[in-house]
């Protein structure tokens, strides 16, 4: 997407371009258009910048997902990437179901995991 829209995520769609709805409606929305043009998906895999994001907006799109049959991947957490690392934990206790990373010893430490 092009647009900054007006919930501050990136959507050129038209539900983005006026906040209209609670931003946890409009994630939902969101995410239900994009389920419904691929209904067969079992994982979605989604920057962890944006799952953090929805997170502090009152969407956890782990839980979303899961109520619809579907897992979620977080990419890419790098365990020597400051901001990754801190978004590590908080996306693990939302429920995301996998992590996709370049440094999975340290961060299986770093989560306590490993």
């Amino acid at each position: 997407p092009y647009r900054l829209g007006d919930y501050g995520y990136h959507d050129d769609h038209i539900l983005g371009a006026w906040r209209l709805l609670p931003t946890d409606r409009y994630l939902a929305e969101r995410c239900e258009t994009l389920l419904g043009a691929l209904p067969s998906a079992s994982t979605w895999y989604v920057n962890h910048k944006l799952l953090a994001r929805a997170l502090d907006d009152g969407f956890n799109m782990a839980d979303w997902l899961h109520q619809r049959g579907v897992k979620l991947d977080a990419w890419t957490l790098d365990a020597d990437n400051a901001t990754a690392a801190a978004n590590a934990p908080h996306l693990l206790a939302a429920g995301v179901d996998q992590f996709t990373t370049n440094t999975p010893r340290a961060l299986a430490t770093l989560l306590g995991i490993g």
